[in-house]
């Protein structure tokens, strides 16, 4: 397989979109409960790493 320079910046235009996205539903996850259980958080977290990774 062939890469060039179209994939490559492709490839990180799209990382640094799904970790926007990923940060900004975390940031108002944590703005709308703040005591929110550790427990809570990392089921959040895995949820969005799974789909993150399917995207990706």
């Amino acid at each position: 397989m062939n890469y060039d320079a179209a994939f490559f910046i492709n490839s990180i235009l799209l990382g640094v979109g799904l970790a926007m996205d990923a940060f900004s539903v975390s940031l108002a996850n944590g703005l709308n409960e703040p005591k929110m259980k550790a427990g809570r958080m990392s089921l959040i977290a895995g949820v969005f790493a799974v789909f993150q990774a399917a995207m990706g």
